[in-house]
């Protein structure tokens, strides 16, 4: 097949769903993915907006880039959100004419299928006369920093024009069955087990050396991922506060969209952004794993990939107690208070199980990305082969 799809992140961020899904199936298919365009205009995040326009308008003269086998990303010129007649305008004019000349790069042209996971990429999607697959891993809607009525309006044209809707969880599935999806089918994040359950050396070498320095023999907690409306960071920082002797140590990048600022105690060490590798050194080199997720709308309709991540592992993992990893609750300590939290943490310092970790990474065994692509590959043949392309 040749596909488009249009991304809800940018590919070089933190790997998703999105990147590892196109991996997995770059091999058989020919993959353009676009980055995300974006669901609301710069401003929000002040500096951190304006340095993350730079970096896009950088990537957009470079062109398409090419990321292993079939597989192609391209970082389009494109102002973000989706209305307004000079977007409009762009989208006629500079943005489709971007995207075709990457799918030509890609041997993609003209595609078989889109496959949409932001409501913005409609822009995108309604230039091509090819079947529509939306893969929906979080309800944008509900995020604070979006137009809402702006999103809910191009989902449901995504919704109209899908063939086929793929989404990360039974909630996420019921709300957007309640907007009008039509066959739906429910997919949960994977996780990429051989990485997390045997790193490379040098992976594990250089988280090591990042932990060494600072830590001069105290346990550490592991804390990996965007940082962003999803994250806690009472919960963090009050289990810091609870635990001096303890270090944690926080690998991801903050997103612009973060609101309060982030816990500053001697105990605290934020890393940055990190590669995808050298997240599954510090994971495997960690005392416990954590994930001190919000209750939000958001998140009780989403797939928890971090923790995947942390139980293919073998770490101990502490995470608050949302919706999406109660069906966990055999491998993850579960905490509904920052007390909870602490002592958890506190406990899984305290006992080296080879056993439970055994058990933690059996439970995600089966859920390698390679497993999660070849059922979506299903549904994306299915839909290819009833359009008669």
């Amino acid at each position: 097949m040749r596909i488009l799809q249009l991304s809800n992140v940018q590919h070089s961020d933190t790997p998703t769903s999105q990147i590892h899904l196109a991996r997995a199936l770059a091999s058989r298919h020919a993959i353009l993915y676009v980055d995300t365009l974006g669901n609301r205009a710069p401003g929000a995040g002040g500096k951190r907006d304006i340095a993350k326009v730079v970096r896009r308008l950088a990537a957009s003269t470079h062109g398409p880039e090419h990321l292993g086998e079939g597989l192609w990303a391209l970082a389009p010129l494109a102002i973000p959100g989706s209305t307004g007649m000079w977007t409009g305008l762009i989208d006629r004019v500079t943005l489709v004419a971007q995207v075709k000349a990457g799918l030509r790069r890609a041997g993609a042209l003209p595609p078989d299928v889109v496959w949409v996971a932001s409501p913005s990429s409609v822009r995108v999607a309604r230039q091509f006369d090819v079947p529509v697959v939306y893969y929906c891993t979080d309800d944008t809607s509900a995020f604070p920093a979006v137009n809402a009525r702006s999103v809910l309006t191009d989902e449901a044209e995504i919704l109209a024009r899908a063939a086929a809707v793929v989404v990360v969880s039974d909630s996420l599935a019921s709300v957007l069955k309640a907007r009008g999806a039509k066959n739906v089918t429910v997919l949960e994040n994977g996780v990429a087990t051989a990485l997390f359950e045997d790193p490379p050396q040098g992976a594990v070498e250089a988280a090591r050396e990042l932990m060494g320095p600072h830590i001069s023999g105290r346990k550490v907690a592991v804390l990996t991922g965007t940082l962003d409306d999803r994250t806690d960071l009472g919960v963090l920082d009050e289990v810091a506060r609870a635990l001096p002797d303890v270090d944690f140590l926080i690998a991801g990048p903050r997103m612009p969209s973060l609101h309060g600022s982030l816990p500053q105690r001697d105990n605290i060490r934020y890393l940055g952004r990190v590669d995808h590798e050298l997240a599954a050194g510090l994971v495997s080199q960690a005392d416990v794993c954590i994930a001190p997720y919000a209750d939000t709308e958001v998140v009780r309709r989403s797939s928890p990939l971090k923790v995947m991540e942390y139980l293919a592992s073998g770490t101990p993992v502490v995470a608050t107690d949302v919706v999406p990893l109660r069906p966990y609750v055999d491998v993850v300590q579960l905490a509904h208070s920052v007390r909870q939290f602490s002592e958890a943490v506190r406990a899984a310092l305290a006992v080296t199980d080879a056993k439970s970790a055994q058990a933690r990474r059996r439970r995600v065994s089966g859920m390698a990305w390679s497993a999660v692509a070849a059922r979506f590959e299903t549904v994306l043949e299915s839909v290819v082969a009833e359009s008669g392309r």
